[in-house]
């Protein structure tokens, strides 16, 4: 009965999800960030996209790790995305950030750091009046 609530629940979720993205025009692909043994552990270690576009963490290594959000960490009460414990295998989707900078790193192996980046997207009305 539990596994056919959360079968139920997660149709229910990605039919929303998608409902959104249809309503709002958006084909934006998702934006994959690959957990790798050895520096820079986060790759690529500097991701920029833009308001809307799922971003997916994807643990290739033979360890758990997290994406913290520096913010879930400092006290401040800004925290914008905490994947909690991947194992080996596992992934971690953020989706809807505002613009701005997310600075995160693993909570269990501190070297481990990342910067993403979310910008609003770029309109032809905008590039066309930035021309002289």
């Amino acid at each position: 009965m539990r596994i056919r609530r959360l079968r139920w629940a997660w149709f229910i979720g990605t039919a929303f999800i998608l409902l959104i993205q249809n309503a709002a025009g958006s084909s934006l692909s998702v934006h994959a960030i690959r957990l790798i043994s050895g520096a820079p552990y986060y790759y690529p270690v500097q991701a920029t996209v833009v308001t809307g576009q799922p971003i997916e963490w994807i643990n290739q290594t033979a360890s758990p790790h997290t994406v913290t959000h520096l913010g879930c960490m400092d006290g401040s009460g800004q925290c914008a995305f905490d994947s909690g414990t991947l194992a080996p295998g596992g992934r971690f989707s953020v989706y809807f950030l505002p613009p701005g900078r997310y600075p995160y790193r693993c909570r269990l192996h501190p070297i481990m750091e990342g910067m993403l980046t979310v910008q609003e997207p770029v309109h032809m009305t905008t590039i066309q009046a930035q021309r002289p």
